[in-house]
């Protein structure tokens, strides 16, 4: 059982190493080629663009994760991208409040629970300390203040950067996840021995 666990663990992490490496690269492009119009800003679109594409990259990369554990989570991706919509809802209305740059940690913080709030109601009914997921999801995203104090200046360097930042992230939501699957098949086992 216990390598059961270490497996879905180090998927989960793999999963969202792939995600963020795919979506941020996806994300790249569409904002060079939205870059060639003479009206886009390319500083402007990067950020939208970047989280939604990784949104996406993220909820699919988590969603086949995920479907070997819980084949009835099919909603997993929208849910996951719905997150990624709320965090950059979450910018917005944090750049609209002119609260940015005064604790970045709880910005970050907060970028993660938005994401893992729309998860977490897809968890809910199978897992019962789900309650833990959004904490862990705010928690992860701590590690992208990495990123703040070392910003990188050239795109391959960002790239790497934030797909590393990203499996990072993973790893409180990767351990728990870990732990529900592997507490769930405990139960089950318990109950059809009892049997």
């Amino acid at each position: 059982m216990k390598r059961h666990f270490l497996l879905i663990f180090l998927s989960w992490l793999l999963a969202n190493l792939l995600g963020y490496g795919l979506g941020l690269g996806v994300a790249l492009l569409l904002t060079a080629a939205f870059s060639l119009l003479p009206w886009v800003n390319q500083d402007r679109v990067l950020a939208p663009t970047g989280l939604l594409c990784i949104g996406l990259a993220c909820g699919y990369a988590q969603s086949r994760t995920l479907r070997s554990l819980l084949p009835n989570l099919r909603r997993w991706m929208p849910a996951t991208w719905i997150g990624y919509l709320l965090a950059l809802l979450f910018i917005l209305a944090v750049n609209l409040l002119r609260l940015g740059g005064q604790n970045d940690a709880l910005l970050f913080a907060g970028i993660g629970a938005a994401i893992a709030l729309p998860q977490w109601l897809l968890l809910r009914p199978h897992f019962r300390p789900a309650g833990l997921w959004v904490p862990a999801g705010a928690l992860g995203f701590l590690a992208f203040l990495w990123l703040v104090a070392n910003p990188a200046s050239q795109i391959g360097a960002f790239l790497l950067a934030v797909a590393l930042l990203g499996a990072l992230a993973a790893v409180p939501s990767g351990l728990l996840l870990g732990w529900m699957v592997y507490r769930l098949r405990e139960n089950f086992q318990a109950r059809n021995n009892a049997v």
